[in-house]
């Protein structure tokens, strides 16, 4: 199967800087304003051990429904969630770059052996997972959903982008990116546009020269509820304790009278077929999560994953 019909990656409006077992709570959608953790770094040799690498090239597009034609790749996303409706569409013109993406059988090796193991990981799931289920978060934001925690297992990094958007007049006529087109969109200034026929209208958005990550597939790391490990054994390296909640006045602690686990261990889900919302939290959410994190740092007397305080 052509890797595009697959529709498990999720095509970015601006390039980031991630990679491969970058960690994220939330939102994917926009990695650079939710809590994350940074990817362990690669060598080259630990990058061809762990992944695969496909040169890539030419013109990339969330459109969903459209008929474009085969120059152009389509990340219709999935389980990921949506890209645009068929009336707009953001297409992303790159000059070169590499698609890289974890072999299926090393995925959960990697996330075990490479990205657990990695500083700050394991503090930032343990306050994750901590806060997330505080009485102030579950009360304030009067959401009794949890946030997804997402583990980056495949990215497009492009170089030299044009960004666009493409809105379609007519819905019944079909769209196809040319070598034509992308030469004459490489030739528009910033915020100009182009008319396609009576049909369609490219404008574009953004340059951006340079390497960056266009696109991403995540996996959800599953948080399985265990039995506290005793402190004279060596729990295993996905077991993750929470913090206790003193978020609120009465001190009630995780796993006590709200019913509520206390002790975890992650795996890697297979990519499966559901489809998870994750523009459920908004900002009022966000806002209860961040206060009820700075509750938590300050009553458990806990500093930056960094050694600084916050």
């Amino acid at each position: 199967m052509p890797y595009h019909e697959e529709g498990t990656f999720y095509l970015y409006g601006r390039r980031h800087d991630l990679g491969l077992g970058h960690l994220l709570l939330g939102n994917y959608k926009t990695p650079a304003h939710v809590p994350h953790c940074r990817a362990p770094p690669l060598s080259d040799a630990e990058l061809a051990a762990w992944a695969t690498t496909t040169e890539q090239s030419g013109t990339f597009t969330d459109a969903r429904g459209w008929n474009i034609n085969a120059e152009a790749e389509v990340f219709e996303t999935g389980r990921l969630g949506g890209g645009q409706g068929s009336e707009k569409s953001r297409v992303i013109v790159a000059t070169s770059g590499r698609r890289l993406e974890l072999r299926s059988d090393k995925v959960r090796d990697f996330f075990q052996q490479k990205v657990l193991p990695a500083q700050g990981v394991k503090e930032s799931l343990k306050r994750w997972l901590t806060v997330s289920r505080t009485n102030y978060v579950l009360t304030k934001a009067r959401l009794k959903l949890k946030p997804e925690i997402w583990c980056l297992t495949g990215l497009f990094e492009l170089n030299d982008v044009t960004a666009a958007t493409v809105v379609k007049k007519n819905p019944s006529v079909s769209f196809g990116i040319s070598s034509a087109l992308v030469a004459a969109l490489s030739g528009v200034p910033l915020g100009g546009s182009i008319e396609i026929s009576q049909n369609f209208t490219i404008t574009c958005d953004n340059k951006y020269p340079g390497k960056g990550v266009w696109a991403a597939q995540y996996q959800l790391i599953n948080s399985r509820p265990v039995l506290r490990v005793e402190s004279d054994e060596d729990p295993p390296m996905n077991y993750v304790e929470l913090y206790p909640d003193y978020t609120y006045a009465e001190g009630r602690v995780l796993g006590g009278e709200d019913g509520e686990d206390d002790a975890f261990e992650l795996e890697v889900e297979p990519v499966g077929d559901e489809d998870i919302n994750v523009d459920s939290f908004d900002g009022e959410y966000w806002e209860a999560y961040r206060e009820a994190e700075e509750i938590t740092k300050n009553l458990n007397k806990l500093v930056d994953i960094d050694g600084s305080p916050r």
